[in-house]
This record gives C-alpha cells, structure tokens and sequence, in this order.
C-alpha cells in the first residue's frame, strides 16, 4: 500500500487543469492499493479564495460547480498515481456523473473551507469510477457524486472530436504526450 504525496510542492504543474480553471488548493491524502486496485485521496479547497470562471459575482461558488472540484479531486489522486509511478500526468476526460446530490444548497459561501474525498470503486489505466463528497466545518456543506473518467490514448482522444466532413483536431491542442 503507497501513502505518499509525491505531487505536493509540484501540484499546480501536475494538475492538468490551470488557472483560471484550477480549484482545488492540495492534495492532502492519498493511498493506493495495488491487491484492488483502489485509488483514494482528500482534497482542499477554499471556494473563491482566488478567482476561477465558475464562481457568481458575490464570489460564491454555485452548486453545480461541486461536480468540478470533485472531478478535480479525482485528476489529483490520478495525477499523484502517475507522478509516483514516474510517468507524466496524462489528461483525463469526465465521461459521466451519477447520483449527484448537493445536499440541498444552491452555493457555497466565499471562502468555505472544503475537504473533497475520492474513492475508486473501478480503476484501471484507461477507466475508472470514483465516488466522491464534498464537506465543510460542521456539516454545513454535504455533497456526492460518482464520476466516471476516462483516459483516452493519444488518437483515440483526437477521433472523439472528430465529426463527419471535419479533421480531427491537433493532438498538441490537448498537450497529450
């Protein structure tokens, strides 16, 4: 079983996703199992502490955006699997979400301090499912969701942007190596 945050110091040139897009401040915690295999890991993040796109004007984070940080939290655990492996961290796609429930708010206060859990409950090189919650201090914040994400190789990424009558795009748009 591996439990060490190989991404720590390195976490925002890891995560696939940059700024303004980037939510999630850290990757606290993270485990492996290889007998599963399972892949787990928590999260912070502090809504609108710094700016990203999905944030209202008040600086709350709306609800729906819930299922962006914990897709988040999923390329983190994801980017520490590969990064402790020495292997580039590989851009990932969410393919699904199911079951998700934001436990009954519309937004989360500006700065909220959140913890993001992610759970694999499916998890192999190309596929993996991930049941995922977001809670803050006290219970004030109780979101879950599973999210599926996929891991598509270099031209199969290209081929699902293709459409009839256009080329697929360049690969070096995605910066897939």
């Amino acid at each position: 079983m591996m439990t060490d945050v190989v991404i720590g110091e390195r976490f925002e040139e890891v995560m696939p996703q940059k700024y303004p897009m980037l939510m999630i401040d850290s990757l606290d915690s993270w485990e492996f199992d290889g007998a599963g295999p399972s892949l787990s890991g928590v999260c912070s993040y502090s809504a609108g502490r710094r700016f990203c796109t999905a944030l209202s004007a008040d600086g709350s984070l709306p609800a729906w955006a819930l299922i962006e940080v914990m897709a988040q939290a999923v390329s983190a655990v994801m980017g520490n699997y590969y990064e402790s492996r020495g292997k580039h961290t590989p851009v990932g796609l969410l393919i699904g979400v199911r079951r998700f429930d934001a436990g009954g708010i519309v937004s989360v206060p500006r700065l909220t301090d959140l913890k993001v859990s992610a759970a694999s409950g499916f998890f192999d090189e190309a596929m993996a499912a991930f049941d995922c919650s977001v809670s803050g201090a006290e219970g004030s914040i109780s979101a879950s969701a599973k999210l599926i994400v996929c891991r598509p190789e270099k031209d199969g990424f290209t081929e699902m942007f293709s459409r009839p009558g256009r080329p697929a795009p360049d690969p070096a748009l995605f910066h897939i190596v």
